[in-house]
């Protein structure tokens, strides 16, 4: 049996002072789940640490400044080609305001 390739992802949690957790919608061209809202997440590029992909994630992601805490989950999923392992952590806001971009608004 050939088995499928493994791409890793992180994912982040991020909440407001009432507890209330940011999510995003993703766009109407993402080849998985179009439309589905869902966490800040990147896949993992070569060399990259999970404090690395965090910091990728609030810069190009919400444009603001985030920091790792604590890995809180991980698991897998099928996609298709590949296996998922997204690795979940809560992440603390440093600087800024969250906002989402996105070409389809």
């Amino acid at each position: 049996m050939v088995s499928k390739p493994v791409r890793h992802a992180v994912s982040v949690v991020i909440q407001n002072s009432s507890n209330q957790t940011l999510f995003a919608l993703r766009s109407p061209q993402a080849t998985s789940y179009p439309l589905v809202w869902s966490l800040p997440s990147y896949f993992i590029a070569e060399n990259e640490t999970h404090g690395e992909t965090v910091k990728r994630i609030g810069k190009n992601k919400l444009g603001v400044e985030l920091e790792i805490d604590e890995l809180l989950n991980e698991g897998t999923s099928d996609r298709g080609d590949f296996t998922l392992f997204m690795h979940d952590y809560s992440a603390t806001l440093k600087e800024g305001q969250p906002r989402i971009f996105s070409d389809f608004y």
